[in-house]
C-alpha cells in the first residue's frame, strides 16, 4: 500500500517523549524499503520518488515539547524519497475529544491538505 500511495499519513501520540513504539515499529519497517546497496548507491530507495508523508501527532504537554519528532525522522524519509514531510500537532491534549475543541489544530490540517492538493 504504502508503494502505491501519493502520500503517507501517519499518526501517534507521544509516549514518555517519543512516537509510540508501535509507530516506532512500522517506522521501522520502511527499511525494507531501502536497496540492498543503499550505503553506496545513487538511487537507495525502492519506492518511486516523490511521496509525500503526514504525521499526527497528539501530546499532553504543551507546544514547548516535542515538536522535533518528525525532524528525527525526515533524513530517512528524504533518502527513501519522501520529498515533502508535515506535521500536524495537538498539543495539551488529554482528553477524549479534546482535539475537536482546538481551533488551531484544524486550520494547520486544512492547510496541510491544501499543500497536499
Amino acid at each position: 500500500m504504502i508503494r502505491g500511495a501519493d502520500v503517507i499519513v501517519l499518526a501517534t501520540p507521544v509516549y514518555f517523549t517519543d512516537l509510540s513504539s508501535d509507530l516506532k515499529a512500522a517506522i521501522e519497517r520502511f527499511f525494507s524499503f531501502f536497496t540492498t546497496d543503499y550505503v553506496t548507491a545513487e538511487v537507495k530507495s525502492r519506492l518511486a520518488p516523490g511521496k509525500r508523508l503526514v504525521l499526527i501527532q497528539t501530546q499532553g504537554e504543551d507546544s514547548t515539547h516535542y515538536g522535533g519528532l518528525l525532524a528525527r525522522y525526515a533524513t530517512s524519509f528524504k533518502l527513501l524519497g519522501i520529498d515533502e514531510v508535515s506535521l500536524i500537532r495537538a498539543s495539551s491534549v488529554r482528553e477524549a475529544g479534546a482535539v475537536a475543541q482546538l481551533p488551531e489544530v484544524w486550520e494547520r490540517v486544512d492547510a496541510v491538505v491544501e499543500a497536499l492538493t
